[in-house]
């Protein structure tokens, strides 16, 4: 028998320690978020597209996604796995292997000890973030809560835990763009989240008079499934083509009742693996940006003095095209040249526009 014969006990109190752990900062999560996701009966009115403290519904987002829950998790995953496999082993006979193993076990120990006071501290600090931002929310201290929200970004906490919040305090603080902006954001992180979806369709439509997203009808089904799920769906079809012509030859007697089959496989895995390349075009070469001023000048030229071509309200949708920087006396200005859905283009300032992150 091994010396390390009742360590799986220890286990057992380790994985329990860890799980008060988890339930500890999910708490922290669930008291920190804002509530609810608006109704659908608000479409078409003037109401606010998103739930008020107090009301029922869907938290904005998972309220175990904090920043330090995420750490928890992952950490507890390493642990418990390098836990079970470390006391499984039964190789433990002779002496100065069974020595330097306990010395691991100890140096695991002392990790485990250390992650156990560190993260507590972590998800609380966390925590009370989150607080402090949807307590200027609820105080209808929008400014403050959006400067809040963005902090937590630049900190590191998930994208989906924040910037559905980040875009409704800028949309009760006016502005209409910046809102858009981190909705398009929280859209990439949570792709079908129907609260970010909703929200984007309400401040579109107040904007441009339409709910449907920018570009053109083909760009816009693309654009309906993410780059993952064309991956995924042109794989699928892919293998079964494979799979179908591995039959037809194994078994020479299906070959004709297996032709139709493969023939519309076959071409709906090319076709699939064309959308698959016209979305990732789409996703690593446009450069998006949300117009984020009352209203932004678009010029024919990246100068003050070039004659204007037309104007772009707050939360216009565009697409950069181009960059310049151009020095103006002892200061250096940036120019974008950007075209919107009627496919107009124009330079305007680029401090008259947030140009989203592009999606990696």
């Amino acid at each position: 028998m091994s010396p390390f014969a009742a360590p799986p006990f220890l286990v057992r109190i380790l994985l329990r320690v860890i799980r008060g752990l988890l339930a500890g900062a999910t708490n922290v999560g669930q008291a920190s978020r804002l509530p609810g996701r608006a109704k659908r009966g608000l479409a078409g009115t003037n109401a606010a597209p998103f739930g008020t403290a107090g009301q029922a519904g869907r938290p904005p987002y998972d309220p175990g996604a904090t920043l330090a829950v995420v750490v928890l998790r992952r950490c507890v995953g390493v642990i418990r796995r390098v836990l079970r496999a470390f006391f499984r082993l039964n190789s433990w006979r002779n002496h100065s292997g069974t020595m330097s193993r306990r010395r691991a076990a100890a140096a695991l120990l002392a990790a485990f000890a250390l992650l156990a006071t560190v993260l507590p501290g972590l998800a609380a600090d966390v925590g009370s973030d989150f607080d402090a931002a949807n307590k200027f929310y609820e105080q209808g201290k929008f400014l403050e809560a959006a400067s809040a929200y963005e902090k937590l970004l630049h900190a590191g906490a998930p994208a989906e835990a924040v910037l559905f919040n980040l875009g409704n305090a800028w949309f009760k603080a006016g502005q209409t763009g910046r809102a858009i902006a981190a909705w398009r954001l929280a859209e990439r992180a949570s792709p079908r989240d129907p609260s970010v979806r909703f929200n984007l369709q309400f401040a579109r439509k107040r904007v441009t008079g339409s709910d449907a997203p920018p570009g053109p009808l083909w760009q816009r089904a693309l654009r309906s499934l993410t780059l993952n799920e064309w991956t995924v769906l042109s794989a699928v079809l892919l293998w079964i083509w494979f799979l179908l012509l591995s039959l037809r030859e194994f078994k020479p007697a299906l070959r004709k009742a297996l032709s139709g089959y493969t023939a519309m496989a076959g071409l709906g895995a090319f076709l699939l693996a064309g959308c698959l390349a016209g979305a990732a075009v789409l996703q690593f070469s446009d450069r998006p940006a949300v117009v984020i001023v009352p209203e932004a000048i678009a010029r024919t030229g990246p100068l003050d003095e070039a004659n204007v071509l037309h104007q772009l309200r707050d939360g216009t949708e565009v697409v950069v095209l181009d960059e310049k920087e151009v020095t103006v006396g002892d200061k250096k200005q940036t120019w974008l040249q950007v075209r919107d859905s009627a496919r107009r283009t124009g330079w305007v300032k680029g401090d008259q526009v947030s140009v989203l992150a592009a999606e990696s």
